[in-house]
């Protein structure tokens, strides 16, 4: 589930920030989609725990509102920057309030990311002890 998933945050991701682009100088759509989506193929990371936790807390039929909630939340969060070109990753906690789904994730460089994990708003009691000390660890929690 997770390889499908990861597909269609990179296709949704790429998507989004072709459309942007193209209102801007009204560039060829598909272009820009192909253009971001090897931009973005291998900026995206996913920990083994991120895919443990979306195995137990989603289902399949979740797969594409999950994968826009962490395309925003890759287009809503940014790395602290130092100088041009530099950035340093930054652990950040990200609710769409669309799908009340919360995506921890490390933003990095200008498209990457690592996934931390995931899960859905109002169920942060089925956080289990390790991830919860992770998360606090982390400060975000």
């Amino acid at each position: 589930m997770l390889i499908y998933t990861n597909e269609l945050v990179v296709a949704k991701l790429a998507r989004a920030l072709a459309y942007k682009e193209a209102k801007k100088d009204k560039s060829n759509i598909s272009f820009l989609i192909n253009l971001f989506k090897r931009q973005i193929q291998n900026c995206i990371k996913v920990t083994k725990h991120f895919t443990d936790r979306v195995s137990q807390r989603f289902e399949e039929i979740e797969n594409d509102t999950l994968s826009v909630a962490i395309s925003r939340a890759i287009r809503n969060t940014f790395p602290l920057q130092k100088g041009a070109d530099y950035h340093i990753a930054k652990t950040q906690k990200y609710i769409d309030e669309d799908s009340n789904i919360v995506v921890i994730l490390e933003r990095q460089g200008e498209f990457g990311a690592v996934l931390v994990t995931t899960y859905k708003k109002g169920q942060e009691n089925l956080l289990s002890d390790e991830e919860l000390a992770e998360l606090k660890k982390r400060g975000v929690i």
